[in-house]
């Protein structure tokens, strides 16, 4: 994935880690560099054998899928049948309050399936009857990715007389933001909200403070505070959605993890589509027809039990009675760490059912599924899938959200098209309009406003990351470091230059996004080679004005030979340069990337590129997408776009600068010319195109539309 495949790794790395390890010899470094691959991941080589196993089943069953799927149930139905006595049994052994949240779930067969398939997460079924815990040592599922993040603070922290005092502040807070006229909207919804969980079976209350004391023990239990988040209603409205504020109350803290989700982005889509044509290719039968749904459990974390009720306590104002009341939850609720790895146990067993028993493509980003098919199978995936879940337990799934098998369909914010896959073999996925208008208003309110605190960053960096998972090469993705830099590391929380930089960025890509093609058929085509340099020298005694030059060799697999492109800057650059500088060589470097992209658009068009630089504070900003330095931040913007405009994925590495061939057409000195000559003397010159004054000033998103239009 470029623009990001680099992400995380030192922009100077020990020679053995860097794609071309040669340290000072040009041509050696150049013979290396034309035999890499593009360091890209294969669609299907993090899938799953499960998925594997499923989509050779589509394939091999062919019209007889939806039949064959149907004989199945039959069977998994009687099984599971048998099974309903001792699911009511075990049932039985669980708390009241997980009892009343389990009942009529047939943990047999769960159980059954568990054992049967040697599920890693073995335990799933006991913490079922038992409930999740949400503090302390949280289990190691064995499900996801390790990465421990330890408590750091007891459980012992939560005394009688701690929790008293926390109920008082809560209750002070809660009572003090009711007050506040302003926030009647969201108190009076947050009322109402609270209340149909109760209606749903979903909640407990509303109980005074001393009824609490009846239910858990005299100050037993912790109270945190329900806030409400503004969400799109998917109908072009608003809704309130409550979070309850488990860090605030040290629920989070006082957590030890050992395990983090990775959740699946619309690729998914495009390795079912590749894991099919692989086997269609196998069968040497044409390419099958493909469809896409998508389903949503009921109610999510509210159905997955906890062995802490009395942590799951939250604090609203009654509008009616003109008090703070309290509620407690059997089941999980949002803002609690613990929550989101013991939710995603439960999907994460179900798609494995699915997969297995039904052969069903299918996946989940944390309550939703994703589900591919043939369109031999009709509907009888989604029915497969919507079975397994009413066979372990009855309403999980929420029908109202059900999008049925079509060749294009809504889900996970982004259109994807799966039509074409027979006569293009690709996969189309396009950003939806009010994801992307979304977006833009949070970063225009913060801009007006002149603040952007860490939690909102987070949040819009989260929503980015949706939209730019459909963008041509992740384009922007890394444009997102502002983001990042304000939600760990800020002090002042003002909307400074680099978020705006950021936000005009933005404003110019998302609304002009095309879709993004996501080939099912490997692209084996060896990446275009481009080196790029600078040479700067600063204002003297004997010269008034700086002086750089720069120079860019492409090196094109479908060329036996070279080409090469040396320019002055000519002296209006410097204007739109910084003058409090002593050296501009970082963005003579980046003028130099940008100029590589400006100058061979035909030549870079819908191809992966591999792209080395030897400064690394220019790699390190393009590669970041920003920079603190205006200037810069407008040439990581402008190279960006342009990329995204002709198509063409980008991987960013630092070469040493003895062995940068780019080198020798920067310097443009005779003996640099005549060495360059010795190792290439078939070079072709390609007339490089620096950024013109209309570039440096015309708005971004004009220059976009302008450069879409380019015929490469």
């Amino acid at each position: 994935a470029a623009f990001s495949t680099t992400s995380g790794s030192k922009l100077v790395r020990p020679p053995e880690e860097r794609l071309v390890s040669i340290e000072d010899d040009m041509q050696a470094h150049v013979a290396d560099a034309l035999k890499l691959p593009f360091p890209d991941k294969d669609l299907m080589a993090d899938q799953a054998n499960d998925l594997w196993a499923a989509a050779r089943e589509c394939v091999f069953q062919g019209r007889k899928l939806a039949e064959w799927r149907d004989a199945r149930a039959l069977r998994v139905r009687r099984i599971a049948a048998s099974l309903a006595p001792y699911g009511r049994w075990i049932a039985s052994l669980a708390p009241p309050s997980v009892a009343y949240l389990i009942q009529g779930m047939n943990l047999a067969f769960l159980a059954a399936f568990v054992d049967a398939v040697e599920w890693p997460d073995h335990d799933l079924v006991r913490n079922f009857v038992q409930g999740f815990p949400l503090v302390g040592d949280i289990p190691d599922s064995g499900l996801f990715r390790p990465v421990h993040a330890p408590a750091t603070v007891p459980t012992s922290t939560f005394t009688p007389a701690a929790n008293r005092a926390w109920r008082k502040s809560v209750a002070d807070q809660v009572a003090a933001t009711a007050a506040d006229s302003r926030n009647l909207p969201v108190v009076q919804e947050l009322d109402r909200l609270s209340r149909k969980e109760v209606e749903d079976g979903l909640a407990f209350g509303p109980f005074s403070a001393t009824e609490m004391h009846r239910e858990f023990g005299e100050n037993a239990w912790r109270a945190q505070v329900r806030f409400g988040t503004v969400q799109s209603d998917g109908a072009g409205g608003v809704k309130i959605r409550a979070i309850d504020n488990a860090k605030s109350a040290l629920i989070n803290a006082a957590a030890s993890t050992k395990e983090t989700i990775k959740c699946i982005t619309v690729e998914f889509a495009a390795a079912c589509a590749a894991l099919v044509f692989m086997w269609c290719s196998i069968l040497s039968i044409s390419m099958l027809a493909l469809g896409i749904g998508f389903d949503d459990m009921r109610s999510a974390y509210r159905r997955i039990p906890t062995c802490h009720p009395q942590l799951t306590v939250f604090a609203v104002w009654d509008v009616a009675q003109r008090k703070v009341v309290f509620y407690y939850l059997p089941g999980h609720q949002f803002g609690a760490v613990a929550a989101v790895l013991n939710f995603n146990r439960f999907p994460k067993v179900m798609v494995h059912m699915a997969r297995l028993l039904f052969a069903v493509m299918v996946d989940q980003y944390f309550d939703d599924y994703m589900t591919v098919d043939t369109a031999d199978g009709l509907d009888s995936a989604q029915d497969s899938l919507i079975l397994c879940h009413d066979l372990v337990g009855p309403d999980l799934i929420e029908f109202k959200k059900h999008k049925a098998i079509a060749d294009s369909n809504v889900g996970l914010g982004h259109e994807i098209d799966v039509s074409f896959v027979r006569a293009e073999h690709a996969v189309y996925v396009r950003c939806t309009p009010d994801r992307i208008e979304k977006v833009l208003h949070a970063l225009a309110v913060a801009r007006a406003a002149n603040y952007m605190s860490p939690g909102d960053a987070s949040t819009v960096r989260g929503k980015l990351g949706f939209l730019l998972s459909a963008s041509s090469g992740k384009v922007g993705r890394a444009a997102t470091q502002p983001l990042l830099q304000r939600e760990y590391f800020d002090t002042n929380y003002s909307f400074g230059s680099a978020m705006c930089d950021m936000a005009d960025f933005f404003e110019a890509l998302l609304p002009r996004l095309p879709a993004l093609r996501i080939p099912i058929e490997r692209d084996d085509r060896p990446p275009v080679i481009v080196y790029t340099d600078a040479m700067y020298n600063p204002p003297s005694a004997r010269r008034s004005a700086p002086f750089s030059q720069i120079g860019v060799v492409y090196f094109h697999p479908d060329s036996s030979d070279p080409r090469h492109g040396t320019l002055t800057l000519p002296p209006w650059v410097y204007a739109y340069l910084s003058r409090d500088d002593k050296t501009l060589i970082m963005q003579a470097e980046m003028i130099a990337a940008l100029s590589a992209l400006m100058s061979a658009p035909s030549v870079l068009a819908g191809r992966k590129v591999i792209m080395f630089i030897d400064n690394t504070g220019a790699l390190s900003s393009l590669l970041h997408g920003y920079s603190s330095k205006p200037d810069a931040a407008r040439l990581c913007n402008l190279f960006h776009l342009f990329a995204a405009a002709i198509g063409c994925s980008i991987y960013f590495e630092w070469v040493p600068s003895k062995a940068n061939i780019a080198d020798l057409p920067s310097r443009a000195t005779m003996a640099a010319i005549r060495r360059y000559a010795s190792y290439f003397p078939r070079s072709r010159t390609l007339p490089l195109v620096p950024p013109d004054a209309s570039t440096w000033n015309a708005p971004l998103g004009g220059l976009f539309d302008m450069w879409l239009q380019l015929p490469v």
